[in-house]
């Protein structure tokens, strides 16, 4: 059930994920897997406080768990709380210093604070342990577009949609694609 709420949430079928979820958890209050994948789809079926509970849990389970604490930054991110966001991915890189979305999330965190030289230096360590990642793409085209490097950005989107951004991300790639890249 966790593992198949996972893949639907891949897909985007959001519902049957939540469905799926909670039943793994109802099963297992203490299934890490589910309570994680759980917690990152809460937004979009509706349920964002659920997020946090579904987080905090984690934590209580298991403190060592790097993927609570990325996804912790990432909610942080959603309310544009980037310092807090940035103090929980230093948590998830200081746990794993492998894990490229911990970088590519830190990223963009100093982006919208302004870092754009740390940012570009997590971002391009993200694309280097994982270089399949869309996301960490279009990341980097933003930090190009904030420095006026056009040409680098829009070959980021370009990687970012051969990689099937839009699949699991949505159309921003695209939009960003028709706005800057003539």
């Amino acid at each position: 059930l966790a593992n198949r709420g996972g893949s639907k949430a891949k897909i985007r079928d959001f519902d049957g994920a939540y469905s799926d979820l909670h039943e793994a958890i109802v099963l297992d209050s203490t299934n890490l897997g589910a309570l994680n994948n759980m917690a990152t789809i809460c937004d979009e079926v509706g349920k964002p406080e659920e997020t946090w509970v579904y987080l905090q849990k984690i934590i209580e389970v298991d403190s060592l768990f790097m993927p609570a604490y990325v996804n912790l930054g990432f909610k942080y991110q959603a309310i544009n709380k980037h310092e807090m966001a940035i103090q929980y991915f230093d948590k998830a890189v200081s746990l794993s210093p492998d894990e490229p979305f911990a970088y590519s999330n830190r990223s963009f965190s100093k982006l919208k604070t302004n870092d754009l030289k740390g940012a570009l230096k997590d971002i391009n360590k993200s694309i280097k342990l994982y270089p399949a990642n869309s996301y960490a793409y279009k990341i980097r085209a933003l930090i190009y577009l904030e420095k006026g490097k056009m040409k680098e950005a829009c070959s980021d989107l370009s990687e970012a949609t051969s990689l099937g951004y839009q699949i699991s991300y949505g159309e921003e790639v695209i939009e960003l694609r028709n706005k800057h890249c003539k």
